[in-house]
């Protein structure tokens, strides 16, 4: 995690984060020469960490054109390496996560801590990021990360009554129309 320095030239940059779910990004660089030139840097991005999954570089006449596709790092909890034959524990949420997390580069962040005593049983080989999901939907609970550290929270963000509306807080709109067996989906 040392610091080699920071990418300019970026023409796009998109960061997709759904609860319980994806946390990804895209990134467009058209330089003078390649910034990114190894899949094995990590970029920081909002002050997070992710992963090069893609790295595509395409030389068009004096400008290069770097399409890179990222993962949060927390995606390293589905390497094989981490996988589980099977998971069972019994206790409260804190020791339970922290259960999931040992032997990995993740460590315990912030937990709204939930005293119940539970018992969570997963008896098929999963992964640990999986595993975490899982343990999030049994105690309708949000997990999130911030770089090597999971978060968990009764729930993230608040309804404050907010009004999107196009021009004002909404800043891009995209629409996709696919036709599947003859039905537009």
């Amino acid at each position: 995690l040392k610091r080699l320095g920071s990418v300019n030239n970026v023409v796009s940059c998109v960061v997709s984060e759904s609860l319980q779910g994806d946390y990804t990004a895209s990134v467009v660089i058209v330089s003078d020469e390649v910034e990114i030139d190894s899949a094995e840097s990590i970029l920081e991005i909002d002050e997070d960490y992710f992963d090069i999954s893609l790295l595509e570089i395409e030389k068009t006449g004096d400008k290069v054109l770097q399409k890179l596709e990222l993962e949060h790092v927390s995606y390293r909890l589905n390497n094989e390496e981490y996988d589980l034959e099977y998971f069972t524990y019994d206790g409260d949420l804190r020791g339970c996560v922290a259960a999931l997390l040992d032997g990995t580069e993740f460590s315990l962040g912030d937990i709204e801590q939930d005293t119940e005593i539970f018992t969570i049983s997963l008896q098929q080989k999963i992964t640990r990021r999986a595993a975490l999901l899982a343990l999030a939907q049994q105690k309708q609970m949000e997990f999130f990360f911030e770089k090597f550290k999971v978060h968990v929270k009764k729930k993230r963000g608040s309804d404050n009554g907010v009004y999107v509306r196009f021009g004002k807080n909404l800043k891009s709109l995209k629409k996709r129309v696919e036709k599947k067996n003859g039905n537009m989906n």
